[in-house]
This record gives C-alpha cells, sequence and structure tokens, in this order.
C-alpha cells in the first residue's frame, strides 16, 4: 500500500517522495525517459496476441457502427452543429461598424452570418481563417497567446464572462 505522498513508480516499481497532486509517475530521470520511449513508440502486441484481436474482429462489419454513431452525433444537440454543443464558448465581438453580436458557437454564428458580413462560403477556407483569427483575437483579448491584436479584420473581441452571458 503506498501512502499519500508516496508514489510507485510505474516503470521499476520502486516506491518515491511525491507530493499528492503532483502528476509525475516515475522516479528517476532513467525512468522517465524509458517511460516516454514507450509512451512514443506505443504498446507493442506479440503476434499471437495480433492474431486473437484479428480473429474476433472477423465478420463484424464496422462500418455500420461508425455510420450510426456519426449520423447520432449530427443530431445530438451537445455534438452537432449547434449552439449547445459542449464545446461551445460565449463571445462578444463588435463589427468594424460598431454593432455588437453575443452568441454562443463561434462556427455556429459564422456559418449563419459569413456570407453577409465576411463575404465567404461556410465551411470554405476563407471561413477557417476567419475562424482561427477571431479566436486569436479572443485569446489576446483574455490575456493569454501569442497573437498581438485583440482585432481581426476591424472586428474587436471583447473578454466575457461566462456569467455575463
Amino acid at each position: 500500500m503506498v501512502s499519500r505522498n508516496k508514489k510507485q513508480c510505474v516503470i521499476c516499481g520502486r516506491v518515491f517522495d511525491s507530493p499528492p497532486s503532483d502528476k509525475k509517475v516515475t522516479c528517476s530521470p532513467e525512468c522517465r525517459s524509458e517511460y516516454a520511449r514507450i509512451r512514443r513508440t506505443g504498446l507493442k502486441h506479440s503476434s499471437e496476441t495480433r492474431q486473437k484481436i484479428s480473429d474476433a474482429a472477423k465478420g463484424r462489419d464496422t462500418s455500420v457502427f461508425q455510420k450510426t454513431g456519426t449520423a447520432a452525433a449530427l443530431r445530438s444537440p451537445k455534438a452537432g452543429r449547434f449552439e449547445t454543443n459542449v464545446n461551445a464558448i460565449d463571445w462578444h465581438l463588435i463589427s468594424p461598424e460598431g454593432q455588437h453580436y453575443y452568441f454562443r458557437s463561434l462556427q455556429h454564428w459564422l456559418r449563419e452570418n459569413c456570407r453577409e458580413l465576411f463575404g465567404c462560403e461556410p465551411d470554405s477556407r476563407e471561413f477557417h481563417n476567419i475562424r482561427a483569427g477571431l479566436c486569436n483575437a479572443k485569446a489576446a483579448a483574455s490575456g493569454r497567446g501569442k497573437y498581438p491584436c485583440t482585432t481581426y479584420r476591424g472586428w474587436r473581441c471583447l473578454p466575457i464572462d461566462d456569467n455575463n452571458y
């Protein structure tokens, strides 16, 4: 049994001191480099194990599962192209003309407005460039990221509190 301030090395099994909140899983630089090598090269299966996996998968048509799962994800309000997507965040943009826009999902808003506001087609290369530029501007407005400016093509991005939306 390993105590609260002790952990067991995932490579050699030796017990070492570590704060409980530390993510360290190895005891030494040698074990750390071995752990990195294993993670970098992936898990290697023996030929016998590979054969067992192959035999178990024979006769299964996995494309059916993929089609069903993709269709369900596209309809799902949490995974599809909706404002309720789990990755959606709140936005506050100000156009070059001074119009304020508040919305929940940048991708969803751009798909609906990119033709009239930016003169490009949804999901085009320019669409993705606009999305990236606005994301960088938002990161700069929030004080993170390397983008130097809180604007993109005259569009200003203001930081928004999750509670202020």
